[in-house]
């Protein structure tokens, strides 16, 4: 009964980590030191701008806890594999059984729409994969303590490690989406201590746009449970040279969009109706993009303006708005996947403002549908639109330069054409023949060398 007993424990110092961070805003990190096998109980959260007074006892138990896993991980081993080893002789012949972790559609954003089409896509193919979700619902009268903030993430996070510790023995391979900061803390940390007591290898599929500084901030504890991982996998380039920057070898394979959920046609002329489709969170700086349609509507009165998705910022920005005196500004709010290509096709620029991004799901969308696009040069963006070519970059934070890029396409109807064209051509990049082949290729190669633990392993 170790690994049940463990489970609990674990799940309860995790949930009771929690309760007490719900309202972290902050990049924070865990620095503890290293001794042999075992983390020392001497941990530090880096939190800006805040005080540290009862943060350390805090996350010192949460560690604590993962700390039992490492020192006993032995012992809790020789258990798990006795449970796992009769299911895993009879796959050792097929096609390697994967499970994706990652965020599900409950959770608005690009990381879980690319979740659900990858499982969605592979079972199609008949192949042997499932999904399990960062944020489950917890079952029956359980499930009323999500509308309870201080319990929600305590509640969801130790139903989230009780599926880790069951449901890992029968997987060959564990695709983990991640974010950073709090998030990897609360999701990746135990789905990568609990693969390797499990000897199951960890393909860490990282997404952050904030990855230089969420590395930049972590301790050799975080940077040790990357190592762990077999391979490193993110969206683009971009993250490419950032985890170079760390001593981490990665690979990149780009997101994926499914061109049948939109409606792929060639705008020819601009009514104009701008499409702004990003979760309403400070990094993404919508505001921006509001301000860059208020020197929009001077010139253009009949421009209209929708902001697809919610978040913190909408209060902020539904004020910003009225501060303004703009007309014709809908904030559609979250809309049903289904609904989505519908959204797009009503539409004639996608405008995309973004102060920190990766390889952003809503630009691949734009390309699908066929919109031409005006977007921030932030982050990994300028690996996915070429200037000029497939779109129109600008300056993170220039209103201005983007308000006169939108405004060139609006009296420009040949550029308009043009792009729209390139928009369209540029999808075909991102279909799924050609993606999935890779992340097939990957699963087997990985599934074939799963004796060897954590070789994500460090460039010289």
């Amino acid at each position: 009964m170790f690994a049940a007993d463990l489970a609990n424990d674990l799940g309860s110092r995790i949930a009771r980590f929690a309760v007490h961070h719900e309202d972290l805003e902050t990049p924070a990190g865990i620095a503890l030191s290293r001794k042999g096998s075992d983390y020392a109980s001497d941990v530090r959260l880096l939190v800006p701008n805040r005080h540290h007074d009862g943060y350390e006892r805090m996350v010192g138990n949460c560690v604590e806890g993962l700390a039992t896993v490492v020192t006993h991980s032995d012992s809790l081993s020789r258990e798990l594999d006795g449970a796992a080893q009769g299911q895993a002789s009879a796959r050792d012949a097929l096609a390697p059984r994967v499970l994706l972790i990652g965020p599900s559609l409950r959770i608005l954003g690009g990381q879980a729409v690319m979740a659900d089409q990858i499982t969605r896509a592979l079972r199609a193919e008949g192949a042997a994969v499932d999904f399990l979700p960062i944020n489950p619902k917890p079952p029956g009268v359980l499930a009323l303590a999500e509308k309870v903030k201080v319990l929600r993430t305590a509640v969801v996070s130790a139903f989230y490690c009780a599926s880790l510790i069951r449901r890992l023995p029968h997987y060959d391979v564990i695709h983990l989406f991640s974010a950073s900061y709090f998030s990897f803390l609360i999701a990746q940390m135990p789905a990568i201590l609990i693969a390797r007591l499990y000897r199951k290898p960890v393909i860490l599929n990282y997404r952050s746009g904030e990855a230089r500084d969420h590395l930049t901030r972590a301790t050799p504890f975080v940077h040790g449970l990357i190592g762990m991982c077999r391979r490193i996998v993110v969206p683009s380039g971009y993250l490419v040279e950032v985890f170079a920057e760390f001593g981490f070898h990665a690979e990149a394979i780009a997101n994926v969009v499914d061109p049948t959920e939109f409606r792929p046609r060639e705008r020819a002329t601009a009514h104009p109706r701008v499409l702004v489709p990003r979760t309403l969170d400070p990094l993404y700086d919508v505001g921006c993009a509001i301000r860059a349609f208020e020197i929009v509507k001077e010139r253009c009165p009949a421009a209209e303006l929708t902001i697809l998705g919610d978040g913190a910022e909408e209060k902020r920005l539904r004020q910003l708005v009225a501060d303004l005196a703009l007309r014709d500004v809908n904030f559609a709010g979250r809309v049903p996947r289904a609904e989505i290509g519908a959204v797009y096709d009503r539409h004639d620029i996608l405008l995309n403002t973004s102060a920190v991004d990766n390889m952003p799901v809503s630009l691949l969308e734009g390309f699908a549908a066929g919109l031409p696009i005006v977007s921030t040069d932030a982050g990994g963006i300028p690996f996915i639109i070429r200037d000029g070519e497939n779109g129109y970059l600008v300056a993170v934070g220039d209103h201005a330069e983007a308000a006169e890029r939108v405004l060139a396409l609006i009296e420009d109807a040949d550029d308009l054409k043009r792009l729209s064209r390139a928009s369209l051509e540029e999808a075909k990049r991102y279909r799924w023949d050609g993606i999935g082949r890779q992340w097939r290729a990957l699963y087997a190669e990985v599934a074939g060398s799963r004796g060897a633990m954590g070789s994500s392993g460090r460039t010289a």
